[in-house]
């Protein structure tokens, strides 16, 4: 995993966060800390992304909005990764993007928050995102397992 192939100023979909903070002891969790703890590394999320991540702690029997304290922690604590309010110019590049690539809204928004923000590729695992019209190079976090481990 030591030499990832994608840029060092990247943005990143909410499955990727989630298995780092959510799973990190998995092989995709692990991955994506590698990703994400590379010298010089920044990282754009839209702030859909926050709501994503907090649905899934707030459908948990624990839940609630105790739960949400350690994971909005985790998040805005974090130096390299910068989440991107959804404005006009966000909006108009996802018009863009969801035209031509044929994406959901909430994807186009996301991967336009990372163009917007100067972002040189987009990391997800979900495939449906890698279609030509998206703008920029997107990854896919199982593309980049090692298949020996």
């Amino acid at each position: 995993m030591a030499g990832l192939s994608i840029p060092t100023v990247f943005g990143v979909d909410s499955d990727c966060l989630i298995y780092a903070f959510e799973q990190p002891e998995t092989q995709r969790g692990r991955l994506a800390w590698d990703a994400f703890l590379r010298p010089g590394v920044r990282v754009y999320a839209s702030t859909l992304v926050i709501a994503e991540l907090a649905t899934g702690r707030l459908r948990q029997p624990a839940g609630g909005e105790h739960a949400l304290v350690p994971l909005l922690d985790q998040l805005l604590t974090r130096e390299w990764l910068t989440f991107v309010d959804v404005t006009t110019d966000v909006a108009l590049v996802a018009a863009r993007i969801r035209a031509e690539a044929g994406l959901k809204l909430p994807d186009a928004i996301n991967i336009a928050a990372a163009t917007v923000s100067g972002a040189e590729a987009y990391l997800t695992n979900d495939r449906r995102q890698q279609r030509p019209g998206a703008g920029i190079p997107v990854h896919i976090l199982d593309d980049l397992l090692d298949p020996a481990t």
